[in-house]
């Protein structure tokens, strides 16, 4: 059995009834898990779907199966490999979809040899969930406080439900086939506990025992001849909390969870981009009134040293506007005399020149694309030009065959 407790104090819990669901509620903290029927009139419903806020779900017994076995068990560690591997022998292990669709109960142990009660949801079969699902799984046997070593019959959603106890336990349960306790259902509870008596799994049983009062008196007597023991009538006693619950959780409930907690990881990441956008917005702002005061500070400053030196900046701008008349090697004519050096005497021709401040223009014709190329490949080598960056448009070529080009260099210091 699982080691999972009900750690929530608030109980409520959905249960099968005779004919409809029943809702039932309680607080650990206020008892010892008595719970109490909701008398209102959402406390009962054709569905569990109807119920809101459900925190256990029992399993009608039509739901789920088991299977009891004896098995050499020494060491306790093994018990889960051993039911797993009889499951799997049997073929009844299941192996769809997610969720946890079985577990097992320690029914009695001896020297060498345990009493195992492998319980699993029955596969194929639509379970009817409560609106939103449930916290906690388990059968609906184990909300009933059982009788040591009876054979207990209870009606749940309109069939008749046995168990055989074992100590108190429930260590075989299933929903008859017949609909009312006739002659046919008395066949099938005599080759059930006969099966059990058999396999070991039920010590001798000390009576009968019905919860329901739709068991009318010529029905008890025939069950009581039958099954040669006492039949006691009674109502079925209200739901108790399980000290343990078992580790059941059907495939559709675990797909929603599975679907749940990824959403609230995109929402996380949501939350945290968020926040990581906030803090980054708050440090941009931080950083653009810290730049800002140093800016402020800068200005200031900047105020102060043109105060002191101020006059530096104009002259420096009358000196450079002498430029051109003052330095030999920005001559109009001293460039273009540099841009003649490696024309060639014949092949290459100029046809306008112009320049100014911070470009020189050249056009000029060649006798064919080589004479072009090789003129332009010396002219951006030119050493006495370097101050100049060169490019050229696409040659154009007219049917004789002459190659016209057009240069431009723009100088590399700005205007002068």
């Amino acid at each position: 059995m699982s080691n999972k407790s009900a750690s929530s104090s608030e109980i409520v819990l959905a249960y099968p009834g005779e004919e409809q669901w029943e809702l039932w509620t309680g607080d650990t903290k206020k008892g010892s898990g008595v719970l109490r029927h909701e008398r209102s009139d959402k406390g009962n419903a054709s569905s569990p779907s109807e119920f809101r806020g459900v925190s256990h779900y029992a399993f009608p017994v039509t739901s789920v199966f088991c299977s009891p076995f004896w098995a050499a068990a020494e060491d306790e560690s093994l018990v889960p490999d051993i039911v797993e591997m009889r499951l799997e022998a049997n073929g009844t292990k299941p192996d769809y979809g997610m969720g946890q669709h079985y577990d097992f109960v320690t029914l009695d142990r001896e020297e060498e040899r345990s009493l195992l009660m492998p319980i699993l949801i029955a596969d194929g079969k639509p379970i009817d969930l409560p609106k939103g699902d449930a916290d906690h799984f388990d059968i609906s046997p184990n909300f009933l406080a059982l009788p040591r070593n009876h054979l207990v019959l209870w009606r749940e959603l309109g069939r008749w439900v046995a168990v055989a106890t074992r100590k108190g336990q429930p260590a075989y349960f299933q929903a008859l086939n017949s609909t009312d306790l006739n002659a046919d259902a008395m066949l099938e509870l005599k080759c059930l506990l006969m099966q059990l008596h058999g396999q070991g799994v039920i010590e001798d049983l000390t009576g009968i025992v019905v919860w329901s009062r739709q068991l009318n008196e010529e029905s008890r007597a025939l069950l009581e001849a039958e099954a040669e023991m006492n039949v006691h009538v009674e109502d079925r006693p209200h739901p108790l909390l399980p000290e343990r619950l078992l580790d059941l959780l059907p495939n559709s409930v675990a797909e929603n969870r599975e679907t749940a907690a990824k959403r609230q990881k995109i929402r996380n990441w949501i939350s945290a981009a968020a926040l990581f956008y906030v803090l980054m917005l708050a440090g941009f702002a931080a950083f653009f009134f810290w730049k800002k005061q140093e800016v402020t500070k800068l200005t200031a400053s900047v105020g102060k040293l043109r105060q002191d030196v101020g006059w530096i900046e104009p002259t420096a701008n009358r000196w450079n506007a002498l430029g051109d008349a003052i330095h030999l090697d920005r001559f109009p004519l001293e460039l273009f005399l540099r841009a003649l050096q490696d024309m060639p005497e014949t092949g290459v021709r100029v046809l306008d020149y112009d320049v100014n401040t911070d470009r020189i223009l050249l056009k000029g014709e060649a006798v064919n694309r080589s004479m072009a190329n090789r003129y332009i490949s010396k002219l951006k080598a030119n050493k006495t030009l370097g101050d100049y960056e060169w490019t050229h448009q696409p040659f154009k070529m007219d049917k004789t065959g002459i190659v016209t080009f057009e240069l431009k260099g723009d100088y590399l210091y700005g205007s002068a």
